[in-house]
Protein backbone atom coordinates (compact mmCIF):
# COMPACT_ATOMS: atom_id res chain seq x y z
CA UNK A 1 0.00 0.00 0.00
CA UNK A 2 1.50 3.38 -0.96
CA UNK A 3 2.58 6.27 1.99
CA UNK A 4 0.13 9.22 0.57
CA UNK A 5 2.03 11.33 3.14
CA UNK A 6 5.32 11.09 1.16
CA UNK A 7 6.54 14.08 0.91
CA UNK A 8 6.56 15.44 -3.04
CA UNK A 9 10.27 16.11 -4.12
CA UNK A 10 11.65 17.39 -7.02
CA UNK A 11 14.69 16.71 -8.54
CA UNK A 12 17.61 19.10 -10.43
CA UNK A 13 20.03 16.72 -12.16
CA UNK A 14 23.17 18.64 -13.56
CA UNK A 15 25.18 17.31 -16.50
CA UNK A 16 29.00 19.18 -16.60
CA UNK A 17 30.88 19.14 -19.42
CA UNK A 18 33.91 17.29 -19.93
CA UNK A 19 32.53 14.42 -19.24
CA UNK A 20 32.24 14.76 -15.31
CA UNK A 21 29.63 12.51 -13.20
CA UNK A 22 26.67 13.90 -13.46
CA UNK A 23 25.13 15.19 -9.93
CA UNK A 24 21.53 15.94 -8.45
CA UNK A 25 19.71 17.71 -6.31
CA UNK A 26 16.28 16.92 -4.49
CA UNK A 27 14.19 19.74 -3.30
CA UNK A 28 10.61 19.37 -1.90
CA UNK A 29 7.56 21.36 -3.01
CA UNK A 30 7.60 23.57 0.26
CA UNK A 31 10.82 24.34 -0.08
CA UNK A 32 10.09 25.49 -4.34
CA UNK A 33 7.45 27.57 -2.65
CA UNK A 34 8.95 29.41 -0.07
CA UNK A 35 11.80 30.22 -2.32
CA UNK A 36 9.25 31.67 -5.04
CA UNK A 37 7.62 33.47 -2.34
CA UNK A 38 10.90 35.07 -0.88
CA UNK A 39 12.06 35.93 -4.57
CA UNK A 40 8.67 37.22 -5.28
CA UNK A 41 8.91 39.89 -2.19
CA UNK A 42 12.38 40.33 -2.78
CA UNK A 43 11.76 41.90 -6.70
CA UNK A 44 8.35 43.39 -5.42
CA UNK A 45 11.07 45.28 -2.23
CA UNK A 46 13.42 46.23 -4.65
CA UNK A 47 10.89 47.40 -7.07
CA UNK A 48 9.28 50.02 -4.10
CA UNK A 49 12.75 50.93 -2.86
CA UNK A 50 13.84 52.02 -6.37
CA UNK A 51 10.59 54.34 -7.01
CA UNK A 52 11.07 55.75 -3.26
CA UNK A 53 15.06 56.28 -4.60
CA UNK A 54 14.28 58.22 -7.58
CA UNK A 55 11.76 60.45 -6.07
CA UNK A 56 14.48 61.13 -2.96
CA UNK A 57 17.31 61.69 -5.88
CA UNK A 58 14.86 64.12 -7.62
CA UNK A 59 14.23 65.74 -4.46
CA UNK A 60 18.21 66.15 -3.67
CA UNK A 61 18.61 67.40 -7.33
CA UNK A 62 15.83 70.18 -6.38
CA UNK A 63 17.11 70.98 -3.42
CA UNK A 64 21.13 71.20 -5.48
CA UNK A 65 18.96 73.57 -7.61
CA UNK A 66 17.49 75.62 -4.63
CA UNK A 67 20.45 76.13 -3.28
CA UNK A 68 22.31 77.11 -5.81
CA UNK A 69 19.58 79.90 -6.64
CA UNK A 70 19.79 80.69 -3.17
CA UNK A 71 23.77 80.94 -3.17
CA UNK A 72 23.19 83.32 -6.35
CA UNK A 73 20.87 86.09 -4.42
CA UNK A 74 23.16 85.56 -1.09
CA UNK A 75 25.52 86.90 -2.79
CA UNK A 76 23.71 89.45 -4.83
CA UNK A 77 22.29 90.57 -2.03
CA UNK A 78 25.68 91.21 -0.61
CA UNK A 79 27.40 93.10 -3.33
CA UNK A 80 23.87 94.91 -3.71
CA UNK A 81 23.98 96.10 -0.10
CA UNK A 82 28.11 97.19 -0.35
CA UNK A 83 26.68 99.29 -3.46
CA UNK A 84 23.83 100.65 -1.61
CA UNK A 85 25.48 101.58 1.27
CA UNK A 86 28.24 103.45 -1.45
CA UNK A 87 25.71 105.40 -2.87
CA UNK A 88 24.13 106.50 0.79
CA UNK A 89 27.58 107.77 1.52
CA UNK A 90 27.48 109.81 -1.74
CA UNK A 91 24.16 110.58 -1.54
CA UNK A 92 24.64 112.09 1.64
CA UNK A 93 27.70 113.84 0.50
CA UNK A 94 25.55 115.55 -1.67
CA UNK A 95 23.13 116.34 0.76
CA UNK A 96 25.49 118.51 2.48
CA UNK A 97 26.84 120.14 0.11
CA UNK A 98 23.38 121.16 -1.34
CA UNK A 99 23.11 122.36 2.26
CA UNK A 100 26.62 124.06 2.59
CA UNK A 101 25.39 125.89 -0.73
CA UNK A 102 21.91 127.04 0.43
CA UNK A 103 23.96 128.49 3.42
CA UNK A 104 26.45 130.34 1.61
CA UNK A 105 23.40 131.74 -0.36
CA UNK A 106 21.56 132.13 2.26
CA UNK A 107 18.57 130.01 0.82
CA UNK A 108 16.10 127.91 2.55
CA UNK A 109 17.21 124.15 3.57
CA UNK A 110 15.79 121.68 1.11
CA UNK A 111 15.50 117.59 2.05
CA UNK A 112 17.14 115.76 -0.72
CA UNK A 113 16.13 112.69 0.92
CA UNK A 114 12.26 113.61 -0.06
CA UNK A 115 13.47 114.12 -3.89
CA UNK A 116 11.48 112.09 -6.06
CA UNK A 117 14.25 109.71 -7.64
CA UNK A 118 15.27 107.96 -4.04
CA UNK A 119 12.04 107.08 -3.72
CA UNK A 120 10.43 105.86 -6.83
CA UNK A 121 13.90 104.80 -8.76
CA UNK A 122 15.15 102.25 -5.99
CA UNK A 123 14.01 99.40 -4.95
CA UNK A 124 15.57 96.84 -2.66
CA UNK A 125 13.49 93.79 -2.75
CA UNK A 126 11.28 92.12 -5.71
CA UNK A 127 7.61 92.90 -5.71
CA UNK A 128 7.07 88.97 -7.85
CA UNK A 129 3.94 87.75 -6.11
CA UNK A 130 4.13 84.30 -4.07
CA UNK A 131 3.62 80.99 -6.41
CA UNK A 132 3.35 77.44 -5.28
CA UNK A 133 4.58 74.43 -6.05
CA UNK A 134 8.32 73.58 -5.82
CA UNK A 135 9.15 73.90 -9.71
CA UNK A 136 7.36 76.97 -9.85
CA UNK A 137 9.25 78.27 -6.64
CA UNK A 138 12.38 78.05 -8.33
CA UNK A 139 11.47 79.71 -11.44
CA UNK A 140 10.25 82.34 -8.39
CA UNK A 141 13.38 82.49 -7.12
CA UNK A 142 15.00 82.79 -10.83
CA UNK A 143 12.76 85.86 -11.42
CA UNK A 144 13.73 87.40 -8.03
CA UNK A 145 17.50 86.99 -9.27
CA UNK A 146 17.01 88.97 -12.41
CA UNK A 147 14.52 91.56 -10.81
CA UNK A 148 17.80 91.91 -8.16
CA UNK A 149 20.08 92.51 -11.48
CA UNK A 150 17.69 95.11 -12.85
CA UNK A 151 17.60 97.16 -9.17
CA UNK A 152 21.29 97.53 -9.07
CA UNK A 153 21.36 98.17 -12.62
CA UNK A 154 19.01 101.27 -11.36
CA UNK A 155 21.54 102.07 -8.70
CA UNK A 156 24.53 101.81 -10.58
CA UNK A 157 23.12 104.21 -13.43
CA UNK A 158 21.99 106.66 -10.15
CA UNK A 159 25.69 106.54 -9.22
CA UNK A 160 26.74 107.27 -12.48
CA UNK A 161 24.18 110.27 -12.46
CA UNK A 162 25.60 111.41 -8.91
CA UNK A 163 29.18 111.63 -9.97
CA UNK A 164 29.07 114.63 -12.33
CA UNK A 165 26.33 116.17 -9.94
CA UNK A 166 28.94 116.04 -7.84
CA UNK A 167 31.39 117.53 -9.65
CA UNK A 168 28.97 120.30 -10.82
CA UNK A 169 27.86 121.00 -7.09
CA UNK A 170 31.80 121.14 -6.11
CA UNK A 171 32.72 123.73 -8.65
CA UNK A 172 29.50 125.96 -7.87
CA UNK A 173 30.34 125.57 -4.12
CA UNK A 174 33.86 126.64 -4.76
CA UNK A 175 32.79 129.54 -7.21
CA UNK A 176 30.03 130.53 -4.54
CA UNK A 177 32.88 130.95 -1.92
CA UNK A 178 35.09 132.95 -3.87
CA UNK A 179 32.45 135.15 -4.70
CA UNK A 180 31.38 135.72 -1.11
CA UNK A 181 35.02 136.31 0.10
CA UNK A 182 35.18 138.67 -2.92
CA UNK A 183 32.40 140.64 -1.77
CA UNK A 184 33.03 140.66 2.07
CA UNK A 185 36.56 141.54 1.08
CA UNK A 186 35.45 144.29 -0.42
CA UNK A 187 34.51 147.46 0.79
CA UNK A 188 30.69 148.22 0.29
CA UNK A 189 28.67 149.70 3.48
CA UNK A 190 29.47 153.17 4.84
CA UNK A 191 32.42 153.28 7.54
CA UNK A 192 29.79 155.47 9.90
CA UNK A 193 26.95 157.28 10.25
CA UNK A 194 26.60 160.82 8.63
CA UNK A 195 26.72 162.96 5.71
CA UNK A 196 29.30 163.59 3.64
CA UNK A 197 30.85 167.18 4.24
CA UNK A 198 33.50 166.78 1.94
CA UNK A 199 33.89 164.98 -1.47
CA UNK A 200 36.28 163.33 -3.50
CA UNK A 201 38.74 165.32 -6.11
CA UNK A 202 39.89 168.92 -5.74
CA UNK A 203 38.75 171.15 -3.46
CA UNK A 204 39.68 174.11 -1.40
CA UNK A 205 41.51 173.39 1.92
CA UNK A 206 39.66 174.41 5.14
CA UNK A 207 42.74 175.20 7.11
CA UNK A 208 45.53 176.25 4.39
CA UNK A 209 43.15 177.80 1.89
CA UNK A 210 44.99 176.33 -0.92
CA UNK A 211 43.43 174.00 -3.79
CA UNK A 212 44.36 170.32 -3.09
CA UNK A 213 43.68 167.18 -4.11
CA UNK A 214 41.49 165.18 -1.72
CA UNK A 215 41.94 161.59 -1.59
CA UNK A 216 38.99 160.65 0.06
CA UNK A 217 35.43 161.50 1.54
CA UNK A 218 34.64 163.61 4.63
CA UNK A 219 31.90 162.33 6.54
CA UNK A 220 30.71 164.85 9.46
CA UNK A 221 29.31 162.49 12.84
CA UNK A 222 29.29 163.08 16.48
CA UNK A 223 32.59 162.98 18.46
CA UNK A 224 32.39 159.06 19.59
CA UNK A 225 30.47 157.77 16.73
CA UNK A 226 31.37 154.44 15.72
CA UNK A 227 33.42 153.70 12.68
CA UNK A 228 33.48 150.09 10.89
CA UNK A 229 35.59 148.37 8.97
CA UNK A 230 33.98 148.12 5.45
CA UNK A 231 35.28 144.92 4.31
CA UNK A 232 36.96 141.70 5.92
CA UNK A 233 41.06 142.25 5.72
CA UNK A 234 43.80 142.52 8.26
CA UNK A 235 44.71 145.92 9.95
CA UNK A 236 48.13 147.09 8.21
CA UNK A 237 48.72 150.27 10.67
CA UNK A 238 47.56 152.11 13.25
CA UNK A 239 48.80 155.41 14.92
CA UNK A 240 49.24 159.17 15.32
CA UNK A 241 49.58 159.84 11.32
CA UNK A 242 50.44 163.87 11.10
CA UNK A 243 47.71 165.95 10.07
CA UNK A 244 45.23 162.52 9.56
CA UNK A 245 45.64 162.30 13.55
CA UNK A 246 45.09 158.81 14.60
CA UNK A 247 44.45 156.98 11.28
CA UNK A 248 43.81 153.19 10.80
CA UNK A 249 44.83 151.72 7.85
CA UNK A 250 43.63 148.00 6.51
CA UNK A 251 44.25 145.57 3.77
CA UNK A 252 41.82 143.62 2.11
CA UNK A 253 41.87 140.83 -0.25
CA UNK A 254 41.68 141.73 -4.16
CA UNK A 255 44.01 144.82 -4.09
CA UNK A 256 41.55 146.70 -1.94
CA UNK A 257 42.84 148.93 0.94
CA UNK A 258 40.50 151.31 3.14
CA UNK A 259 42.11 154.55 5.34
CA UNK A 260 40.18 155.92 8.55
CA UNK A 261 41.55 159.22 9.72
CA UNK A 262 40.88 162.07 12.34
CA UNK A 263 39.40 159.05 14.96
CA UNK A 264 39.48 159.99 19.03
CA UNK A 265 40.65 156.75 19.63
CA UNK A 266 40.63 152.91 17.77
CA UNK A 267 40.57 149.60 19.12
CA UNK A 268 42.21 147.14 16.80
CA UNK A 269 45.92 147.01 16.14
CA UNK A 270 48.24 145.81 13.35
CA UNK A 271 48.09 142.42 12.46
CA UNK A 272 44.30 142.06 13.44
CA UNK A 273 41.89 140.33 11.17
CA UNK A 274 38.66 142.12 11.21
CA UNK A 275 35.01 141.28 9.60
CA UNK A 276 32.80 143.74 7.75
CA UNK A 277 31.12 145.77 9.59
CA UNK A 278 33.30 145.54 13.23
CA UNK A 279 34.19 148.55 15.14
CA UNK A 280 37.60 149.57 14.47
CA UNK A 281 37.25 153.13 16.56
CA UNK A 282 35.27 156.37 16.81
CA UNK A 283 34.76 159.43 14.94
CA UNK A 284 37.24 162.63 16.71
CA UNK A 285 38.78 165.48 15.38
CA UNK A 286 42.53 164.49 15.81
CA UNK A 287 45.31 165.84 13.48
CA UNK A 288 44.02 168.87 11.19
CA UNK A 289 40.73 169.28 11.51
CA UNK A 290 37.58 172.16 11.61
CA UNK A 291 35.55 169.48 13.71
CA UNK A 292 34.56 166.10 14.43
CA UNK A 293 34.49 163.77 11.41
CA UNK A 294 36.06 160.84 9.34
CA UNK A 295 38.04 161.32 6.60
CA UNK A 296 37.84 157.59 4.75
CA UNK A 297 40.03 156.76 2.02
CA UNK A 298 39.69 153.88 -0.30
CA UNK A 299 42.59 152.38 -2.73
CA UNK A 300 42.40 150.18 -5.25
CA UNK A 301 46.43 148.53 -6.11
CA UNK A 302 47.80 151.42 -4.16
CA UNK A 303 45.87 153.46 -6.38
CA UNK A 304 43.62 155.90 -4.66
CA UNK A 305 39.73 156.15 -5.85
CA UNK A 306 36.37 157.73 -5.05
CA UNK A 307 35.21 156.08 -1.95
CA UNK A 308 31.37 156.84 -3.32
CA UNK A 309 31.92 153.32 -5.71
CA UNK A 310 32.41 151.27 -2.82
CA UNK A 311 29.31 152.60 -1.06
CA UNK A 312 25.73 152.43 -0.81
CA UNK A 313 22.72 154.83 -1.68
CA UNK A 314 21.63 155.36 1.99
CA UNK A 315 24.18 155.98 5.04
Amino acid sequence: MKNNNRKKLFTLIFVPHGGNKPFNYNLSFTFIKIACLVLITTIGSLGYFGLDYLEMQGKVDELERLKIVNDMQSSQLKYYAEEFNDFKIKFHEIEEMDRDIRNLLEFEEFDLSQAEFTSKNISFYSNSPAVGGESQRIEGEVEAVASLNGTLGKLENLKREISPTRASLEELESLIKEEKKRLSGTPSIWPTQGRITSSYGHRRHPISNRVVFHNGIDIGADRGTPVYATADGVVASTGYNGGMGRTVIIDHPFGHSTLYAHLTSYIVERGDEVEKGETIGHVGNTGYSTGPHLHYEVHKDGETTHPKNYLPEDA
